[in-house]
């Protein structure tokens, strides 16, 4: 059951922030130092990094949110800190080898791209915490003049221009550093491509994934999402039929919807809940060292539910009887935030012109953000394998027919679990169920999907 407090966990930007749990970790001088140090910087960056540490502050029409969590216990980490990550089990979250081993893929995403949407200009933050997250862990550096070898692709685009005018790009810029370090400690060889919204509104994120189609990806990672709206149907069409596979996670409020979440109507939202795309809800899950799963089940918080807009398609009339319209999630992943993933963040950029380095750290991150990123570096392995067998990419048709199919798959069927008080509605069980979906992936998932 849902407790119910979770509406005040603020559950789109994030319940606890990372930069509000180093400043009380660090203690009061810490935090009295570091604002007056912002202060003498910029004024607006103060406000703007009060206004990341206060969370949402609750609708706002037409906006989209990242959706990514911090577990209850902060990190241990001060302003400036520069942590290593804790054993498994610790805050620290699980790592890339950890992840690799749960899921044994056949392959690193070489010669595939992922794209990835963001808002605001995330570049200088995500050069710089990529690039430690890769060091510690012994992966592969993005792609430079200077390094030109045993490399990986990493690039950027403003279709529409840069903006840094809102403080809650601070948000996006922990975001950003989310997907792409998932998505590389999955597809290692993989091509990521971040394109950036100008800001936060729907219709610029929805550019950002109309421009990214011209990328030719093997899937488009957007951890964001909003409330659903009567006229959605006219932004189906950004993720085509024979184009990238849209990945979105369904939201981290569970199917109740507070005025926190953005949504005060219905459960789960969109762009989740477009037929079209894969939608990703979340789990707690709990591995060993050795990646063998302990247990999984239901995250509380997963989004999920029936869209108030959207009919209900083919692929789901058979797994889903009891829903009248477009059911998500479709599949789901680890996003409880205290079962999360270790993540290094860097929180760099220029604000109104000044350029400020606010905080460094690492820390256990969930939400459903972690599981799009996850399925996207999934289907670009996919891809990497079908291509090998010389078979064109993945479609959505082809992804929904796999992950709907009947029969022994490598997807886990999550029975346990709830993500409200709603009854059967809410609550996880045999087959599909609109808190999981289908489920989570197994070993052999990417081999399935490309001999699919």
């Amino acid at each position: 059951m849902r407790r119910p407090a979770r509406a005040a966990l603020a559950c789109i930007a994030a319940s606890v922030t990372m930069m509000g749990a180093a400043q009380a970790a660090a203690g009061p001088a810490a935090a009295a130092a570091r604002a007056a140090s912002l202060a003498s910087s910029s004024p607006s960056l103060l406000a703007a990094w009060r206004a990341v540490q206060a969370g949402p502050a609750g609708v706002r029409p037409g906006n989209v949110y990242p959706m990514w969590r911090l577990p209850v216990r902060h990190p241990r980490a001060g302003p400036g800190a520069r942590l290593t990550p804790d054993t498994i089990g610790e805050p620290g979250g699980y790592d890339p080898a950890e992840l690799r081993a749960y899921l044994k893929l056949h392959g690193t995403g070489a010669g595939q791209t992922v794209a990835v949407t963001e808002a605001f200009n995330v570049r200088e933050s995500v050069l710089a915490a990529v690039s430690k997250y890769d060091r510690w862990y012994g992966l592969s550096r993005p792609c430079s003049h200077t390094v030109t070898t045993g490399c990986f692709r990493l690039t950027f685009t403003a279709p529409q221009g840069a903006s840094t005018s809102n403080g809650l790009e601070l948000s996006w810029m922990a975001e950003a550093d989310l997907d792409v370090e998932m998505i590389h400690a999955l597809a290692p060889k993989a091509s990521i491509a971040v394109v950036e919204g100008h800001n936060d509104t729907r219709a610029s994120m929805m550019a950002a994934v109309d421009y990214a189609q011209s990328l030719h990806p093997a899937a488009i990672s957007n951890s964001w999402g909003g409330a659903e709206f009567r006229a959605e149907h006219g932004d189906n069409s950004q993720c085509p039929a024979t184009g990238g596979i849209c990945v979105f996670a369904s939201g981290d409020c569970g199917n109740y919807v507070a005025e926190n979440c953005g949504n005060g109507q219905t459960p789960g939202g969109y762009p989740a809940a477009d037929p079209g795309v894969l939608a990703v809800g979340g789990t707690t899950l709990s591995l060993t060292p050795a990646g063998r799963i302990r247990s999984e089940m239901a995250w509380a918080d997963s989004g999920g539910g029936i869209s108030a807009y959207e009919p209900r398609s083919a692929y789901q009339k058979a797994a889903d009887r009891y829903a009248s319209g477009r059911g998500i999630p479709d599949v789901s992943f680890d996003a409880d935030p205290n079962s999360g993933i270790a993540i290094y963040v860097d929180y760099v950029g220029t604000y109104q012109g000044k350029h400020f380095q606010l905080n460094q750290l690492w820390a256990e991150f969930g939400g459903t953000s972690v599981g799009a990123p996850a399925w996207s570096a999934i289907l670009a392995v996919a891809d990497q394998l079908r291509a090998e067998s010389a078979i064109r990419p993945l479609t959505i048709a082809q992804l929904h027919a796999a992950v709907y199919a009947k029969g022994v798959k490598p997807v886990g069927d999550i029975t346990a679990g709830a993500n409200g008080i709603c009854g059967r509605i809410c609550t996880a069980g045999p087959g599909y169920d609109l808190v999981t979906g289908e489920g989570s992936p197994r070993p052999g998932i990417d081999s399935y999907l490309a001999g699919h």
